[in-house]
């Protein structure tokens, strides 16, 4: 099981972060700051369609 921690963000600006849109309704999701090494995912639910909806961010290769 891995270890999940949430916890409050005291820096209350908005410094260079992406907002991640719902693609099937357009409600806004979560606010993505900084990415680590790697590729994360997040599996989220929408809370306007009810559908889940997987947010995959990182370091992508284009190739």
């Amino acid at each position: 099981m891995p270890n999940i921690e949430a916890r409050e963000d005291f820096r209350q600006n908005g410094a260079s972060t992406h907002m991640v849109n719902c693609p099937v309704c357009g409600q806004k999701l979560v606010d993505v700051e900084k990415a680590a090494s790697g590729v994360n995912v997040l599996r989220i639910k929408c809370r306007r369609c009810k559908r889940f909806i997987t947010v995959t961010y990182g370091v992508f290769n284009k190739e």
